[in-house]
């Protein structure tokens, strides 16, 4: 393999983690960030869980899907709206392993490399937290799951306007919106289930042909409209049937899902997406059920975003999620 088809791992300066100091004891979560190297750690060895983000700069899959491109700058731009949260748990350990960048066009290459980290990272008991680009990430980190679980169901619940069910492109090439295809095809490949749950899908933002295809792989859907018009207590109760006949969940949140007016800064806005309380409790409900994996956020465009207000939103809900995070049972 040519060098320019090579991901590069990009570690990361101290700079892009700055806020407040309010003691002498960490409080926020730039204090108590980690530089680390996946490979020069050995699993956890105390009862606090380990959190470690990992980022993935790609436009490769936007651009390849025809979308607007920027998702490249959305994990820096991610990093600096969750440096000055609080600490969610003071019983965590808060790792950051770099970022998986996409060189040219070599987007399954550094779909492996972030899958190989993925996987390294269960194995040690770290959980993933991985900050997108575009939801070509999805693929990756199923790859890095299904790795690191090899006997285990694995139930995709993806926060999504879209399906992302398209057909490959020419060679066998995926793109931001053929994720969940490429999830399907190395599930009927290897014998595996396809547990494929989408929350939050827009009708108006995928054609017959993706509901038809999604109809044929058995997903289960909860549409925009019955979140808008039927409340949150009917997605409470769709979520628990789910979990209910989970065994580990890897846990995608799209945030095109939301409305345009909460994200703006994404490469499909939606005017008439969901509002952040109508995900949140579905969050915390996910979070505390032991059972999420890993968790990856996708398609933060930064030169599309209004004053950082899409960057904020991916981070309180990071914040949300691991407020409420219970590890999985071993």
């Amino acid at each position: 393999m040519k060098n320019e088809k090579k991901a590069l791992i990009k570690k990361l300066s101290k700079q892009l983690w700055q806020g407040r100091n309010d003691s002498n004891a960490p409080t926020r979560l730039h204090e108590a960030i980690i530089f680390n190297d996946i490979d020069k750690i050995s699993k956890w060895p105390f009862a606090n869980k380990h959190v470690g983000f990992l980022g993935f700069s790609s436009d490769e899959g936007v651009r390849r899907n025809l979308g607007n491109i920027g998702a490249v700058e959305g994990p820096d731009a991610l990093r600096r709206a969750l440096a000055n949260l609080p600490i969610p748990q003071q019983a965590m350990i808060f790792s950051d392993f770099g970022t998986v960048c996409c060189q040219n066009d070599a987007l399954e290459e550094a779909q492996s490399e972030l899958a190989e980290i993925v996987k390294k990272m269960i194995g040690k008991d770290i959980l993933p937290i991985l900050l997108g680009g575009g939801h070509e990430i999805a693929w990756a980190n199923y790859q890095g799951i299904s790795a690191a679980c090899p006997d285990k169901k694995i139930t995709v619940i993806n926060f999504d306007a879209h399906f992302d069910l398209r057909p490959l492109l020419l060679d066998d090439k995926g793109s931001s919106g053929t994720s969940f295809t490429q999830i399907s095809k190395f599930c009927a490949e290897h014998s595996k289930p396809f547990d494929y749950i989408c929350l939050g899908i827009q009708e108006m933002s995928n054609t017959s042909l993706l509901f038809e295809t999604a109809e044929n792989l058995k997903v289960k859907i909860l549409l925009a409209d019955e979140f808008h018009l039927g409340g949150i207590e009917p997605a409470l109760e769709f979520l628990d049937e789910v979990l209910l006949h989970s065994e580990v969940i890897h846990l995608t949140i799209c945030l095109d899902v939301f409305a345009s007016a909460f994200a703006p800064g994404v490469s499909a806005p939606q005017s008439l997406g969901l509002m952040p309380w109508q995900v949140i409790p579905l969050l915390h409900r996910l979070a505390s059920s032991g059972k999420v994996i890993s968790l990856d956020i996708a398609e933060l465009c930064p030169p599309r975003d209004i004053d950082g207000r899409t960057a904020h939103l991916a981070a309180a809900l990071i914040y949300q999620f691991l407020n409420h995070y219970h590890c999985p049972k071993t």
